[in-house]
C-alpha cells in the first residue's frame, strides 16, 4: 500500500471512530432509558432511533471495510427491527445481551488498528449466535400486539448472565483528541477573522501613507542640504520660494500625521475589541456541556447495579451547563470514583432493605 493510501485509510478510520462512538453512545442511552419502561409512544421512538443508529453504524463500517464490525451490526439491526415490529417482549435477558453487544462494539472501536485476539473472535461469534436466536426464531416467538408488549423491570425474573469480558482492554487516549463545536461558535470566530482582514487592509494603507511621509521628509532634507551648500547667497525670491515650499509641505505633513494618528487610535480600539472577543470566543470553543461528561454515567451505574444486584435510579440535572473541557476531563475520574463508592457503600441490596423495613 502506497504511503498516500495508508494515510488516507488512517484518516478514514479516524472519521469512522468519531461517528461510530456517537452511534454507540446514542444506542447505549436509548437502552438505558428503555429499561426504565417509559410510555409506549416514547418506547416506539427509542426503538426507532436505535434501529436507525445501528443501521448507520453498519453502513459506516462497510464504507471503511470493517467486516467484523458489519458482521455484528447485521443481526443487531435485525433484532431492533423485530423489536420495532413487536415480535417479542423486552426482557432483562435481552437487555443484557444488547448491552454486551454494544460494549463489544465499543471495544472494537477503541482498538481499530489492532488485530483481533482469539478471545475476541470467540466472543464475537458467541454474541452473533445469541443475536441470531432473536433475529431468526419466528416460530417460537410469535408476534404480539401492542397491548401485549411487556417492558419488564430489571428485578422481575432476572437471571444474571455469565459474565464475559466482551470489551477489549482500552488504550490510553491519543493525543489527537477531537471535539464537536457548534456552528454558532464557528460563525462567531469566522466573523472575527473577517474583521481582522479589514483591520489588516487599513494598516496596510497606513504603512503606505507613512512611506509617502518618509519620502517627503527625505525630499525636504535634500533641499535643505542643497540650500546650505550654495556658494552664493540665494536671491530673495528663491528664499521666499523655499520657505513657502517648506511651510506648505510641513502643513500637509502635519495634517497627514494627525489623520494617521487618529486612524491608528481608532484601529487600536477596534483591534483591542476584536482580540478580546476572539479570546472570549476561543474560551467558549473549549466550553462543552456537562452532558459530554455525564452521558456515560447511566451505563456505568447500570453495570455496577447489575454486578452487585442493587437497584439504582440515577437522576442527572444541569447537564446542559457548559464547562471548560479541561475541567471536565479532570472531573471524570473523581465522578466515577464517587459513583463506585456510592454503589459499594451507600446503597443496600433489596433484601437488606427489607430486613431493615426500608422501601425496597
Amino acid at each position: 500500500m502506497a504511503p498516500s493510501d495508508a494515510e488516507f485509510n488512517k484518516r478514514l478510520l479516524k472519521t469512522f471512530r468519531i461517528e461510530a462512538e456517537e452511534h454507540i453512545q446514542t444506542v447505549t442511552n436509548g437502552l438505558i432509558e428503555l429499561e426504565k419502561s417509559p410510555a409506549l409512544e416514547r418506547c416506539t421512538q427509542l426503538v426507532e432511533t436505535m434501529f436507525r443508529e445501528v443501521h448507520s453504524l453498519k453502513g459506516a463500517a462497510r464504507s471503511v471495510n470493517l467486516r467484523e464490525f458489519e458482521q455484528v451490526c447485521q443481526p443487531l439491526e435485525t433484532v431492533f427491527s423485530r423489536i420495532k415490529l413487536q415480535k417479542f417482549a423486552l426482557e432483562p435477558g435481552l437487555f443484557d445481551l444488547l448491552h454486551r453487544v454494544i460494549d463489544f462494539l465499543g471495544g472494537l472501536i477503541a482498538t481499530l488498528e489492532e488485530k483481533r485476539t482469539p478471545a475476541q473472535r470467540a466472543t464475537q461469534k458467541e454474541l452473533i449466535a445469541q443475536l441470531e436466536v432473536f433475529a431468526k426464531n419466528d416460530s417460537d416467538t410469535p408476534a404480539v400486539t401492542k397491548s401485549e408488549v411487556v417492558f419488564n423491570s430489571p428485578q422481575d425474573s432476572y437471571v444474571k448472565p455469565e459474565v464475559i469480558d466482551s470489551r477489549p482492554q482500552l488504550k490510553e487516549p491519543s493525543s489527537g483528541q477531537t471535539i464537536r463545536i457548534s456552528v454558532d461558535k464557528l460563525d462567531s470566530l469566522l466573523f472575527q477573522a473577517e474583521e481582522m482582514i479589514q483591520t489588516k487592509v487599513t494598516n496596510q494603507q497606513m504603512v503606505m501613507e507613512l512611506r509617502e511621509i518618509k519620502n517627503t521628509l527625505a525630499s525636504y532634507s535634500l533641499n535643505s542640504r542643497q540650500w546650505k551648500t550654495m556658494k552664493n547667497a540665494p536671491k530673495a525670491n528663491e528664499h521666499d520660494e523655499f520657505v513657502n515650499w517648506c511651510e506648505t509641505h510641513l502643513d500637509a505633513l502635519h495634517a497627514r500625521i494627525d489623520a494617521i494618528s487618529r486612524a491608528a487610535e481608532q484601529d487600536f480600539r477596534v483591534m483591542r475589541r476584536i482580540v478580546d472577543d476572539h479570546l472570549e470566543s476561543m474560551k467558549e470553543v473549549l466550553m462543552l456541556p456537562a452532558a459530554s461528561l455525564t452521558e456515560t454515567f447511566p451505563k456505568i451505574i447500570r453495570d455496577l447495579s447489575q454486578q452487585q444486584g442493587k437497584e439504582i435510579d440515577l437522576v442527572i440535572t444541569g447537564d446542559d451547563i457548559e464547562i471548560d473541557r479541561r475541567i471536565l476531563e479532570e472531573l471524570k475520574d473523581p465522578f466515577i470514583h464517587l459513583m463506585r463508592n456510592c454503589t459499594d457503600h451507600g446503597i443496600e441490596k433489596p433484601e437488606r432493605r427489607k430486613e431493615l423495613n426500608k422501601p425496597a
